[in-house]
């Protein structure tokens, strides 16, 4: 009956629909009985037949003979040798969760995988390997040969289709394993399934690995080397193993768009078969707080420009919600297909040429524009538009308190406490709200230098899930702000050319976004450092360009509370209505 229970059990893993990672140990031993079984040849010639001749239940049988469905015709037990046993094991073991991986993850990377499968036109027949069930045709696995590599249920994988043609080649990575444990994608054994090692389809998707296997840590983020650090050699390696005529998408962190990665990017414009990109947001992928992208690359024509997707600000409406299933792979697709240069609702598609791209430097992101003044709302073409000021020349910027325990001691219920507290989730809709704020009865002295002034601009230090800019208004040298929030204090007087209202607008505009977006580091906590916040470049404004740019912000704000303070009393309204009728 255990045994009967088990199959089962084991038939739901195969079909993806239930998992228990306990279990894998029982799931391999059936995977050694099963091949015991197979390997009893006088008993067995036929594998149908032996199932068949079973003393087990129909049931047990049917799961057994699926397991063997997708194997070449004509296999039996005379034909179990070692290329077959591997096979097989495979067969049994590639399906398998890791215990570690996390349900969004592999959700995540499934959707990728399918994206990636439909920009290469893959057919039936060479569909790409899904995480929950082994692909339906494939050939090897690779193995570590060191003792103390991770067991069969978490090895790397390396999948070719195509049993007879075998030109489709899948390689997918594990960010939870260190670099001597990833698939070595240098190494001729992955392409050796192909006699000419090359492929008519490449889909590699290796964005992050961990740094050391002899450092290993349960926080594995604070221990992860970017692709940046050998997408060269990566994506080199994929396109000399890239057939005449063959398509390959590449899958790497938005570390794409860094400074480490200029030669990249030269070598990807000069490859000759760079069809574009599809750029995602934070969280597309698993780790969810680094960003990717899709390197799209098609041997079957030559093009003297290449399309730039972008879908960084696209905020799906669903909660941590994918813009995969927000759109559709099939939109993705037709958008990315589009002739048209748009920017629209988080979406921008740009047409960028060769020629264009080496007077910018190699410097394909959709955030830096070539004018960038011309983004900004309300710009008046006499305010010098050659003219840039840097903010840390114009502001002094500084962190709120780290002393958290003793935050905790003075904090109080009593409403006419002294001081308030001041945290990220104070700052909603760009306005602090003192009515959730916590309040402090004391302070300690040496924390006058952190209490807010009126006019200081407020931003968050991480970036996740978003930025958030404030401005303080008052009252002075009462609110004490959290470790994690940056305080801008303008430098007023000759030295300072920069209004607070200014700054906020420009910090929440596109370009100051697409700033703070281009710089955001850290693996963990994705965060802004003071660094580049001080060399943040506004356009120059004249002192009344930033005067009637704070008017407009005044009286937009009292015209918001208005139309809440409407909203407000229709709402008690309607509460009401229904008393006039009783």
């Amino acid at each position: 009956m255990q045994d009967y229970k088990m199959l089962l059990e084991l038939e739901e893993n195969r079909r993806g629909n239930y998992f228990v990672s306990s279990r894998m140990e029982q799931y391999s031993f059936y995977y050694l009985l099963y091949k015991a079984l197979c390997q009893k040849k006088d008993f067995c010639p036929d594998i149908i037949k032996f199932i068949n001749n079973l003393e087990t239940s129909e049931d047990i049988k049917q799961i057994l003979k699926n397991y063997i469905h997708d194997f070449p015709k004509g296999f039996d037990a005379s034909d179990f040798d070692a290329d077959n046993e591997k096979r097989l094991y495979r067969y049994f073991c590639s399906f398998r969760m890791h215990q570690v991986r996390r349900y969004n993850e592999m959700y995540s990377t499934t959707k990728m995988c399918r994206l990636a499968a439909k920009l290469l036109d893959t057919k039936e027949s060479d569909k790409v390997a899904d995480f929950y069930g082994a692909p339906e045709n494939f050939l090897k696995i690779v193995y570590q040969s060191n003792e103390d590599a991770p067991s069969f249920r978490t090895k790397p994988v390396c999948y070719t289709a195509h049993e007879t043609f075998r030109d489709f080649l899948i390689l997918i990575n594990d960010v939870f394993y260190s670099e001597d444990k990833q698939i070595d994608i240098y190494s001729n054994d992955v392409f050796s399934e192909s006699k000419s090692k090359k492929f008519d389809k490449i889909y590699a998707c290796i964005p992050v690995f961990q740094n050391s296997s002899r450092e290993e840590t349960r926080r594995f983020l604070q221990n992860v080397i970017r692709s940046e650090d050998k997408s060269f050699e990566y994506v080199s390696n994929v396109l000399e193993h890239l057939a005449p005529g063959g398509r390959a998408v590449v899958c790497i962190s938005d570390s794409l768009f860094t400074n480490k990665t200029n030669e990249l990017r030269k070598y990807i414009c000069d490859s000759g078969c760079f069809k574009g990109l599809i750029r995602f947001p934070i969280g597309e992928i698993y780790p969810n707080n680094l960003s990717s992208s899709l390197l799209i690359f098609d041997k079957t024509a030559s093009s003297d420009s290449f399309v730039f997707l972008d879908l960084c600000d696209v905020k799906p409406r669903a909660f941590r919600g994918s813009v995969i299933d927000e759109f559709g792979s099939e939109n993705i697709i037709s958008m990315f297909d589009s002739k048209k240069s748009v920017k629209q609702d988080g979406v921008v598609h740009k047409v960028i040429s060769y020629k264009e791209l080496k007077e910018n430097d190699f410097d394909f992101d959709t955030k830096k524009p070539f004018n960038p003044v011309e983004f900004l709302l309300n710009y008046k073409p006499e305010s010098k538009p050659q003219e840039f000021i840097t903010l840390g020349e114009n502001a002094t910027i500084s962190r709120g308190v780290q002393d958290i325990e003793s935050i905790r001691g003075f904090q109080t219920e009593n409403p006419a406490a002294p001081f308030y507290f001041l945290s990220v989730s104070d700052i909603q809709e760009g306005s602090i709200q003192f009515e959730t704020m916590t309040r402090l009865s004391d302070k300690k002295s040496n924390w006058d230098k952190f209490l807010l002034k009126a006019g200081d601009v407020i931003i968050t230090k991480t970036a996740y899930p978003a930025i958030k800019v404030a401005i303080y208004e008052g009252p002075n040298d009462q609110v004490i702000p959290a470790s994690n929030l940056y305080v801008i204090r303008m430098n007023y007087g000759d030295s300072g050319q920069l209004n607070p209202y200014y700054l906020k607008l420009y910090l929440e505009s596109e370009l100051g976004q697409g700033y703070l977006k281009s710089v955001i580091s850290g693996t963990k906590l994705p965060a802004i450092s003071k660094e580049n916040l001080e060399n943040l470049k506004l356009p120059f404004m004249t002192e009344n360009d930033q005067k009637e740019m704070e008017e407009t912000y005044r009286d937009t704000i009292e015209t918001i509370k208005k139309h809440k303070e409407t909203i407000k009393n229709l709402r008690h309204y309607l509460g009401t209505v229904i008393s006039n009728y009783m």
